[in-house]
């Protein structure tokens, strides 16, 4: 027959005895089960962005891509500049003369036209020149008394021709006396000559030439 346990006793209140010493350590025990997975926790703050790093060296060149397709046309350039002449190119070989043919025979005259219609009147033309005749009066000449000779008018401009001419004395009363008054053709002037008598006093001539234009 087992025996069956006494009650516990009370227990004691003593003080605690002083600690003994650390025993050895015992041998590793096996390893338990696995436990349940924890909650995952709270994502953390974003950290800071981290320095860029060295470029990485290049890669192999990939393989060619497929043609594409054929762009639009693109808006016309400028016209360029032109060219240098090109040389002179050597003269060709002449042709053979061909035997010229047989004259044709005439044409018959065509009808007259009907006449033509009256034209403008032409603009007026420019004045003629003048033909009035020009006078021309010469400076005075001196006529001592006692004295006699030729005096002499202005020479008619080019373009004229001596038709007439004449003289008048200076001094009141005019003692001078006319021997002749003409026309001197080769000098194309007039000319008069006149005689001063020793008795009169000394007097003054202006002659004049009168031109008639030529054209």
């Amino acid at each position: 027959m087992r025996p069956t346990a006494g009650a516990q006793g009370v227990q004691g209140t003593g003080a605690a005895g002083p600690s003994g010493p650390q025993g050895a350590a015992g041998p590793t025990g096996t390893a338990g089960a696995q436990g349940v997975q924890g909650v995952q926790g709270v994502q953390g703050p974003q950290g800071d962005k981290g320095d860029r790093g060295d470029t990485g060296s290049a890669g192999a060149a990939g393989a060619a891509g497929a043609q594409g397709p054929k762009g639009d046309a693109g808006v016309q350039g400028p016209q360029g500049d032109a060219g240098a002449q090109g040389p002179q190119g050597s003269q060709g070989l002449k042709g053979d003369a061909r035997a010229q043919g047989p004259q044709g025979l005439k044409g018959d005259a065509g009808a007259q036209g009907p006449q033509g219609l009256k034209g403008d009147q032409g603009e007026r033309g420019p004045a003629g020149p003048t033909r009035d005749p020009i006078a021309l009066v010469g400076e005075v000449q001196a006529v001592a008394k006692g004295t006699s000779g030729n005096y002499n008018g202005p020479v008619c401009p080019a373009g004229t021709k001596v038709i007439g001419g004449g003289f008048y004395q200076t001094a009141t009363p005019s003692d001078a006396n006319l021997l002749t008054s003409h026309p001197n053709t080769d000098a194309n002037r007039w000319q008069v000559w006149l005689k001063n008598p020793a008795g009169a006093g000394d007097t003054g001539v202006r002659v004049y030439t009168i031109c008639q234009p030529t054209r």
